[in-house]
């Protein structure tokens, strides 16, 4: 598992930009061809496996081997110092078993 090398898909490049998200993917494959996920903000590994022959991914958790949730995470906007009236939503992946639950609201994001 050390071997692996994780990159941020390039469609997330820009987005990594965004000090306010909790999470920002790294994906890296093994030489089975095992895709792997984790955050690039910590070191937990989950597992990208196939479902069924429909070829629906789901995401294990490397660890125990449970079905990894998500958490809806929303980041408040403020556009001045005093109001908000827009949020912003990521879902964030953790394990049940594993993990604690993501605070279901994360850091805000400043526009001014």
């Amino acid at each position: 598992m050390s071997n692996l090398e994780f990159k941020i898909p390039q469609e997330w490049e820009e987005r990594i930009k965004d000090s306010w998200r909790s999470f920002i993917p790294e994906i890296a494959k093994d030489n089975l061809g095992i895709e792997y996920l984790r955050n690039l903000r910590d070191e937990k590994i989950y597992r990208i496996s196939i479902r069924d022959t429909n070829g629906e991914k789901i995401i294990m958790c490397n660890n125990c081997e449970g079905e990894v949730s998500t958490q809806r995470v929303v980041h408040l906007i403020y556009f001045n110092e005093n109001s908000t009236n827009k949020i912003k939503t990521e879902y964030v992946p953790y394990c049940k078993k594993c993990d604690n639950a993501p605070q279901v609201v994360g850091d805000p994001v400043y526009r001014f």
